[in-house]
C-alpha cells in the first residue's frame, strides 16, 4: 500500500513524540494518571454510541473496576484492555489472543441472546445491533491474521486489522467492538506503554460514530490523524510534567515531614520559632521537636540562633 506523504510526515512526527515521552521520565505516578484518563475516555466514547444516556461519571467508575449492570458490555470491555495492557507486551497479536478478546467483550452477553428469535432483517433483537454478526459464509482470524502480517508498519497492521475483522466477521458477535479492541493491541505492540495513555477509540469516535467509520474507508487516515493529534499534545503535557516531576524529587524539599513543611510555613508569618514553641505548636515530645529541627538546620532550610534557653530558629538567608 503506498502512503500518502501527508500520512509518512505525521507518522514521523508520532514516532519523535513516542520517543520523548519514552525518555521523559514522567513519575509512574503521573503516568499512572493518565493511563486512568485515557481508559475513562475509551470507556465514555465508545459507551456513548450504545448507552445515549452515560455519564462521563459512569464510565469513571467502571474504569475503577465498578461494575454497574446496565452497562455490562463495557465493564467487559474495560477488563479487556487491562488484558490488552498486560498481554500486548509479550506477544504479537495471534488467533488464539484475538479469539480471547473476542470471549472477553461477549462475556454474559451473547449467552443472553441465544434464546432470542432473529428479527426480519436475521439480527439478533438487542442492544448491540451494529456490532455484527456471523454470517453464514465468513473469513476466519487465522486467515485474516495470515494476510495482515505481511504488512511490515504497524499502525497499518492495526488498521487492517480493524478493517477485516469488520468486513469479514469472523466471530460470532460483536465483532465491529473486537476490531477496535484488536487495534488497540496492535497500537500496543507499536508505542509500548505508551499506547496505554492514547484513547484510539475516542480518536475513532471523535467526530463519527463506529458505524459511519466502518462505511468510510479511511481507516488508516483517521487512525494516524487522531493518534498524531493526541500524541502532539501529550508529548507536551507529559515533558512539561516530567519537568516538574523531577523539580519536585530534586528539591531540598521532597523529603520533609507534614510537620516541617508545617513549620516552614509558620516562620513565613514569623519571624523565628523556639523548641518549645515548636513542641506546643505539633505536640511533640522534646526529642521529636528537636530531631525535626535540627534535620532542617542540617539541610540549610533554617539556621539556629542563640545558646541554651534563648536557642531559636529563623529561616536561613540566602
Amino acid at each position: 500500500m503506498l502512503l500518502s506523504e501527508s500520512i509518512v510526515s505525521k507518522l514521523l512526527e508520532i514516532e519523535r513524540a513516542n520517543t520523548l515521552i519514552s525518555a521523559s521520565g514522567i513519575s509512574n505516578k503521573r503516568f499512572n494518571k493518565y493511563v486512568q484518563d485515557a481508559t475513562i475516555d475509551t470507556l465514555f466514547s465508545l459507551g456513548r454510541t450504545i448507552f445515549p444516556k452515560i455519564t462521563r461519571l459512569d464510565a469513571k467508575r467502571l474504569s475503577k473496576a465498578k461494575d454497574l449492570p446496565d452497562y455490562l458490555l463495557l465493564t467487559n470491555l474495560r477488563k479487556t484492555l487491562e488484558y490488552i495492557r498486560y498481554q500486548s507486551e509479550f506477544s504479537p497479536i495471534t488467533a488464539n489472543i484475538a479469539n480471547h478478546i473476542n470471549k472477553l467483550i461477549c462475556d454474559n452477553i451473547v449467552e443472553n441472546w441465544q434464546p432470542r428469535a432473529l428479527n426480519s432483517k436475521g439480527r439478533f433483537e438487542n442492544t448491540y445491533d451494529f456490532t455484527g454478526i456471523r454470517p453464514e459464509e465468513s473469513e476466519n482470524i487465522e486467515n485474516i491474521i495470515m494476510l495482515v502480517n505481511k504488512t511490515s508498519l504497524p499502525i497499518l497492521k492495526a488498521s487492517e486489522l480493524f478493517q477485516y475483522i469488520v468486513k469479514f466477521k469472523p466471530f460470532i458477535a460483536l465483532n465491529d467492538i473486537t476490531a477496535l479492541a484488536i487495534c488497540i493491541y496492535e497500537c500496543s505492540r507499536f508505542y509500548s506503554k505508551n499506547a496505554n495513555i492514547l484513547s484510539i477509540s475516542r480518536i475513532f469516535l471523535s467526530e463519527d460514530k463506529l458505524d459511519d467509520i466502518i462505511e468510510s474507508n479511511d481507516v488508516l487516515n483517521i487512525l494516524v490523524s487522531g493518534i498524531y493529534t493526541d500524541i502532539l499534545d501529550l508529548k507536551e503535557r507529559i515533558l512539561r510534567h516530567s519537568y516538574q516531576d523531577k523539580v519536585d524529587r530534586n528539591s531540598q524539599y521532597s523529603d520533609l515531614s507534614e510537620r516541617q513543611l508545617a513549620v516552614l510555613r509558620y516562620l513565613q508569618n514569623n519571624p523565628t520559632i523556639n523548641r518549645r514553641q515548636y513542641m506546643k505548636l505539633f505536640k511533640v515530645s522534646t526529642m521529636t521537636a528537636f530531631r525535626d529541627l535540627n534535620d532542617l538546620v542540617d539541610k540549610k532550610i533554617i539556621r539556629v540562633k542563640g545558646v541554651g534557653r534563648g536557642t531559636y530558629y529563623e529561616i536561613e538567608k540566602s
